[in-house]
């Protein structure tokens, strides 16, 4: 009786091994990491969902009522498939985000899977593409973003098209490709504006590093894209009232003055956690580029290296795991298939250097292998950008002093604690009753009817454009102030105005930030015996009239 054994050198025994493989990594994914359906920690995410209610409420795409449409959504592509989902379904809100970015994500990697064995004939011949399954859903970084509810795996499912229809346009040069191309170089773009550059530079690049006999068609296509933008600005314009979303004021390098979490939202950190994402595709692209690849690697990888550099003029609030960086996947993952698919078929012309690499390739690899995985490297590269680039934020003290009754401090309740008392709060409360506050995804989404005055700017058109005056903000009289502290220059301006202590009771470390609640309004009354009652509640045996602050003096702003 012989016995069998297994031939790892059989193609068919590999396309088996991995079938199996990238089969199992799925089954595994699916079973275990599924979306969430209560509260969602990613506060930013909720945002979409006040949209997408007012917009059902007939209100448009409004951040308060009755004040008409505002750009203050980033996505509109990602706002249009959360407002038609809230709309078809009954699912929680926390579901409605989480179950859109957890199926973006797997139709990502479906899709980046299926641009492998379509385009590229030496990938198809050993399967390689299904690498791409195990590499993603193992990934710390991919579930994170799978479940955090946000834009950023709707941007890697259209950033993946437009590499897939980029990479054909470049082959074909054909006008049914030229319109697609541009078709998902619009989903992306309106996904993620950010991702502009990859969208007008990377059909160009590939069609003139293919052949530069092809300038007419990149040329073709790049006024094509041109004007495509240029009629969406005065759709934008005349829809919003903005050609571009408030968000690029407010998150631009200085708006955000006395912010000293400046320097928590690091670029070089995340640009690390980006490229150790991409290490397999990187290491694949250094050690199989040729001379023969490159005029295409460049063209591939210099729209995302300009892109980067421009995420380092950028705020990157909430950009946790990589956030910005990540929909750039695609394009190293086509990057890697180029360089991979041209050394295959190298290796069958000239068979005898099938297993043989230039040696510079591997050193290369290794040296940055060595970089991207060292913690200290990462460290060193985070807190030199954080001395040189960002520089310690300036801290705007408070000078107005006062003093409590209470001779304990208010224990903190935490992050997320905080905003969920907020809400039970204003649950108790006529719907018309302003907040001004800087916390308001989770808050504004459960609280759709409450008027919300947005001080950092996001939302708000006049803040974006002028920046945070606390003249503004008593022009609108918020019936409750809520400010993060860590916003000093805003939380200053406030508490130093005059008007604050004339028509305000001021409760410091309330709801950890300290509130203030308006003396004399029709609302006053209810506010205040709801308040006492919530008090009672999260702080048991304290007294809420012990911790109204009263000022000592009267140095404050007129």
């Amino acid at each position: 009786m012989t016995s069998r054994t297994l031939d790892m050198k059989n193609p068919k025994v590999i396309r088996m091994m991995l079938i199996g493989f990238a089969t199992c990594c799925l089954i595994f994914y699916l079973r275990f990491i599924k979306p969430i359906s209560d509260f969602l920690s990613f506060d930013d995410a909720y945002m979409f969902l006040r949209y997408a209610k007012h917009w059902l409420s007939g209100m448009g795409f409004s951040w308060n009522p009755d004040e008409g449409p505002v750009y203050g959504i980033t996505s509109v592509s990602y706002l249009l498939v959360v407002t038609a989902v809230r709309g078809l379904t009954n699912l929680p809100d926390a579901l409605v985000l989480t179950t859109i970015s957890f199926v973006a994500g797997l139709a990502s990697v479906a899709c980046l899977t299926i641009m492998g064995f379509a385009l590229f004939k030496q990938l198809r011949r050993y399967y390689l593409p299904l690498l791409v399954i195990p590499f993603m859903v193992f990934s710390e970084v991919f579930a994170y973003h799978s479940r955090m509810g946000m834009e950023t795996t709707l941007a890697l499912l259209f950033n993946s098209v437009l590499a897939a229809m980029a990479y054909l346009l470049a082959e074909t040069r054909s006008t049914k490709y030229l319109i697609l191309c541009l078709i998902a170089a619009y989903a992306s773009f309106l996904t993620r504006p950010d991702s502009g550059l990859y969208c007008l530079l990377l059909p160009p690049l590939l069609l003139i590093a293919n052949d530069r006999r092809h300038w007419k068609v990149s040329l073709r296509y790049v006024l094509a894209f041109l004007a495509l933008l240029c009629i969406d600005l005065l759709f934008k314009k005349a829809m919003f009232g903005d050609f571009i979303p408030l968000p690029f004021f407010a998150k631009s390098s200085g708006f955000y003055l006395g912010y000293i979490d400046a320097y928590i939202w690091n670029a070089a950190e995340y640009t690390f956690i980006f490229f150790r994402e991409s290490l397999l595709y990187i290491l694949a692209i250094v050690c199989f580029a040729s001379r023969e690849t490159l005029s295409r690697l460049i063209a591939i990888l210099l729209p995302v290296l300009l892109t980067f550099g421009y995420f380092t003029r950028v705020v990157q609030i909430m950009g946790n795991q990589g956030r910005y960086y990540y929909p750039a996947l695609p394009f190293l993952i086509l990057a890697a298939f180029v360089a991979v698919n041209s050394y295959l078929d190298k290796s069958d012309l000239v068979p005898h250097s099938k297993f043989s690499l230039p040696i510079l390739g591997p050193v290369i690899a290794l040296v940055l292998l060595i970089i991207l995985t060292s913690p200290q490297a990462e460290k060193g590269v985070a807190r030199a950008w954080q001395n040189w680039i960002i520089g310690q934020p300036t801290h705007f003290k408070v000078e107005t002093q006062y003093r409590i009754r209470a001779t304990e401090k208010l224990p903190n309740i935490g992050w997320h604690e905080s905003m969920k008392e907020i809400d039970s709060l204003l649950q108790h409360l006529p719907p018309d009753v302003a907040l001004a506050c800087t916390e308001y995804g989770y808050i504004g989404s459960e609280n759709p009817s409450t008027p919300m005055i947005d001080v950092v700017g996001l939302h708000d058109r006049h803040i974006a454009h002028n920046g945070f005056t606390a003249d503004y903000l008593f022009a609108r009289m918020p019936d409750i102030i809520w400010i993060h502290p860590n916003y000093t220059y805003i939380a200053k301006e406030i508490i130093d105005h005059k008007e604050f202590w004339d028509k305000y009771d001021f409760y410091p470390n309330l709801y950890d930030y300290g509130l203030a609640v308006i003396k004399n309004s029709p609302a006053s009354e209810d506010i205040n015996r709801n308040l006492a009652k919530e008090f009672e509640r999260i702080y048991p045996g304290l007294v809420l009239s012990d911790y109204k602050a009263e000022p000592l003096d009267t140095k404050v702003k007129t």
